[in-house]
């Protein structure tokens, strides 16, 4: 099968403001396998989930890239101290909390 987004195919895009994907897998060849899936919106700055990402991880690496870079970048800096980055912050470390239900 070809999937959106792979290879050729023309990534797969949805009109609405959310959505549910139901994925169903088999155990075929006794073989461990995952998948993944990568969900960005149209209307957010281009590489802000990557930013996001880096933004509220624990890794210092990460924190020291983030440190780095902030201050370079005017667009960056505002995202990082912005009322939506302060949101995920909050989310973040209430799901950090709570065990996870997946």
């Amino acid at each position: 099968k070809r999937f959106p987004g792979l290879a050729d195919e023309p990534a797969l895009l949805i009109n609405a403001d959310s959505f549910v994907l139901c994925f169903e897998s088999s155990s075929y060849g006794g073989v461990a396998w995952g998948y993944r899936g990568v969900v960005w919106s149209n209307i957010s700055p281009p590489g802000w989930c990557m930013w996001t990402d880096l933004l509220l991880s624990q890794n210092s690496a990460a924190k020291k890239l983030v440190a780095i870079l902030t201050p370079k970048s005017t667009k960056l800096a505002e995202y990082a101290s912005s009322e939506a980055m302060r949101n995920f912050r909050i989310v973040h470390a209430e799901r950090s909390k709570t065990p996870s239900d997946d």
